[in-house]
């Protein structure tokens, strides 16, 4: 989690900003919301430095529903 924080963080307000496009974005299945293999790709597109494994107890950890 500090990790994945402080790399989002290491972008600036822009980063942050422009978070929620970049995840419409990864949503290529145009539901709404994000599956672990898109998140996966989101965060690889991102350049969080994570992972498989690490991704996909991230997903877990975020995912509310």
């Amino acid at each position: 989690m500090d990790h994945i924080r402080s790399r989002i963080a290491a972008r600036g307000a822009r980063g942050l900003s422009g978070l929620g496009k970049k995840f419409k974005i990864a949503d290529d299945n145009g539901s709404g919301s994000l599956d672990v293999g898109e998140f996966k790709k989101a965060m690889h597109d991102f350049r969080i430095g994570l992972n498989a494994k690490q991704a996909t107890t991230a997903f877990r950890i975020f995912d509310r529903d």
